[in-house]
Parts: structure tokens; C-alpha cells; sequence
């Protein structure tokens, strides 16, 4: 949840800072004799840098958001892998009648596991995609 508002909010900030960029190369290319002949090079160099620079800080932030769900999913994969592990482990040196199943249904659980959460991981990204990509609707509307 945390994940799909912040990166929604940041794709935003993303196509309102991407916006003057494209603006400012239309507005120079129209008016470069214009520019020229008045020898403002460096001032529209210079706002462009800026406007530059806010855009690549907005994509920074897109791409560390992006970064933060992988390693906590990363994370989570982990933690399933873990949990089946310890619980095949503590089922077989026990002696309790119940026993949590063969070391062969125990590498079937760990190699379903990893997948599992592959799956989730392209789900989420697929999903928060495309609520990111309804920004552009958004906008227009």
C-alpha cells in the first residue's frame, strides 16, 4: 500500500517535471535566431539544466521506490524459504507422529517457493504500472 500511493504521487511529480523539458526544447528550437541574435545562449542553457535536473531528481526518486518493493519482496522470498526450511529441519528430528513430509516434498515446497514469489512480484509491478500509466489519463482529463 505504501508502495502503490508513493510511486502513484512520484509518477505524478515525474510528468509535471518532464512537462517544461519538452516545452523549453520546442520553445528553443522555434526561437533559436531569436536567442542567438539577442546572445541569451546561456540563459536558456541554464534553465533547461535546471529543469533537467528537477526531472532526473523526480526519476531518482521513481527508480528508488521501484528498488525499495524489489528488495522487500526479495526479502519476503527469503522469509518463505527460511520458514519451509526450519519447519522441514524441526519436522524431521522430531518425534512426533506427524511428520511434515519427505525430503522430496520438501525440495517440491522449496522450489515452488522462489517462483511464488516471482509471480507476486510481477503481479504487483504489472498492477502498480498500470495505475501509474492512469496518471497520464489524469492529466488529460
Amino acid at each position: 500500500f505504501y508502495y502503490r500511493s508513493t510511486s502513484r504521487e512520484v509518477r505524478r511529480l515525474d510528468s509535471v517535471a518532464r512537462s517544461p523539458i519538452y516545452s523549453s526544447f520546442t520553445e528553443t528550437l522555434d526561437g533559436s535566431s531569436t536567442i542567438r541574435a539577442f546572445q541569451k545562449e546561456g540563459f536558456f542553457l541554464e534553465r533547461f539544466i535546471q529543469q533537467l535536473t528537477l526531472y532526473q531528481n523526480t526519476s531518482y526518486s521513481e527508480l528508488t521506490a521501484s528498488l525499495w518493493l524489489s528488495l522487500r519482496l526479495q526479502l519476503l522470498a527469503g522469509l518463505i524459504i527460511l520458514f519451509i526450511a526450519v519447519i522441514s529441519v524441526v519436522g524431521f528430528h522430531s518425534n512426533s507422529p506427524v511428520k511434515f513430509g519427505t525430503p522430496g516434498l520438501v525440495g517440491l515446497a522449496l522450489s515452488y517457493a522462489a517462483p511464488v514469489v516471482s509471480l507476486l512480484n510481477s503481479f504487483l509491478t504489472t498492477f502498480t504500472e498500470t495505475e501509474k500509466e492512469m496518471i497520464s489519463v489524469e492529466r488529460v482529463v
